[in-house]
């Protein structure tokens, strides 16, 4: 049996090209995925070459290839690569190594941002929201909201970039017979079209938050992780609220932009 490849101890105050310093306690994965995220910033690999295979990587870092895979798989989940078969590790262009970039100021904007986007369940059920969540969508905690966990992904990639949780009022649940899996499409409008309501209104917040270890382990991020919480609350034209999603973004896969007019 081939024994398991263990990590050399690893001193401190080691550097790579003398300038770059281990953190004490940092793990060896998430130093080596530091440096090079700074490499790619920088330019020292530049978008579309390729970075130095594992074996290169591991004798440089003189740390083991599982160490090594684990550091990559970070830069894969925040789009800064791309796994090619017969071509290593690719450095993706910006405009694909961003995380998702949301650009709205009206709901029609939203519309567009969350389409091509999908949606993976990976639970459903009629519960009560929780007393947190309720507050903030002005609601009371009833116990029978169509409750779908799980998370999102952008058209294109195979990683997921946000856990996701909607809640669908009483009154629309049987949406829930309708919906694939995954979703493809925003489900709001799916409530209006099957229920002929119109969503007039969406309050949303952001917020900091840091990501649970239920959460983290589906976004291959580590537990504590700095967080962007999305809240959305949609309310029809006779005031009630039809629908409540929370998305947790990373905070390094998510960047909110708004541009601002004067009249």
């Amino acid at each position: 049996m081939k024994p398991a490849e263990i990590d050399p101890p690893h001193d401190a105050s080691q550097t790579v090209d003398g300038d770059r310093d281990v953190t004490p306690g940092e793990p060896l994965y998430a130093w080596v995925a530091r440096t090079l995220r700074e490499r790619i910033a920088d330019g020292t690999y530049a978008v579309g070459t390729q970075i130095p295979a594992e074996d290169r990587l591991g004798e440089e870092f003189a740390v083991s290839r599982s160490t090594i895979r684990q550091a990559l798989r970070q830069l894969q989940g925040d789009r800064l690569i791309e796994s090619r078969k017969g071509s290593g590790s690719i450095v993706l262009p910006g405009s694909a190594a961003n995380t998702e970039i949301l650009h709205a100021t009206s709901i029609d904007d939203l519309l567009a941002f969350s389409r091509g986007r999908q949606f993976h369940f990976q639970s459903t059920g009629i519960k009560a929201i929780g007393a947190e969540l309720a507050a903030k969508a002005g609601v009371s905690r009833e116990s029978d909201w169509l409750t779908l966990t799980g998370y999102g992904r952008s058209d294109g990639y195979d990683l997921p970039d946000c856990w996701a949780e909607y809640c669908v009022h009483k009154d629309f649940a049987a949406i829930g017979r309708l919906l694939s899996n995954p979703v493809i499409a925003p489900i709001f409008p799916l409530i209006e079209k099957r229920f002929g309501v119109r969503v007039v209104e969406v309050n949303q917040e952001m917020s900091a938050a840091v990501m649970s270890p239920a959460q983290a382990a589906v976004l291959n991020v580590e537990p504590g992780t700095g967080a962007i919480a999305v809240h959305r609350v949609y309310t029809t034209s006779t005031g009630n609220v039809a629908l409540i999603t929370v998305a947790i973004y990373p905070a390094h896969r998510f960047k909110y932009s708004i541009k601002l007019h004067r009249i």
